[in-house]
């Protein structure tokens, strides 16, 4: 088996290990195993691939790993979310029921749409009052601002 090929595995390796992490740097390590699986179809040098893997893999950490860690928390705005801003959010206006309260100056949960959504509104709001939607919360496409309508849901055994 090729050096080359050794190098490539361990890339695959650890990237598969990373998905078993929460910490998200295996995939950067996976990466300089890549880059030092190409380097060694030209070099047939150790020691060079064992430096292209050592700074590729802290390249690739340094530059990439804030934003794509914002990207996979939701915190981020992809260029394709220039065409819709100014836009009103998808649940705007509508009414929603509080599943999880929600404290002052904290997050709850609300159903609206078919799923859950984190929600924070200006006042406190109990569980089973419904709110309407105001929209996202600026920077955070997956927490809604809500207000609250002041009437209970019917029939909900916590009202």
């Amino acid at each position: 088996m090729s050096v080359a090929a050794i190098w490539f595995i361990v890339g695959t390796i650890l990237l598969a290990v990373e998905l078993a992490s929460p910490l998200f740097v295996m995939f950067f390590f996976g990466l300089g195993a890549w880059a030092a699986g190409v380097t060694a179809l030209f070099v047939d040098d150790i020691a060079i691939e064992v430096l292209v893997f050592g700074v590729a893999s802290v390249a690739f950490l340094v530059s990439l790993r804030r934003l794509l860690v914002r990207t996979f928390r939701g915190r981020a705005q992809l260029s394709s979310d220039k065409a819709s801003e100014g836009l009103p959010s998808l649940h705007a206006g509508k009414l929603a029921v509080v599943t999880r309260p929600i404290p002052q100056d904290g997050v709850g949960e609300i159903a609206v749409g078919g799923s859950f959504w984190r929600a924070v509104a200006p006042e406190p709001v109990a569980e089973g009052v419904r709110v309407r939607v105001l929209g996202h919360v600026p920077d955070d496409e997956l927490t809604l601002e809500v207000v609250p309508c002041g009437d209970e849901v019917p029939g909900n055994p916590n009202s």
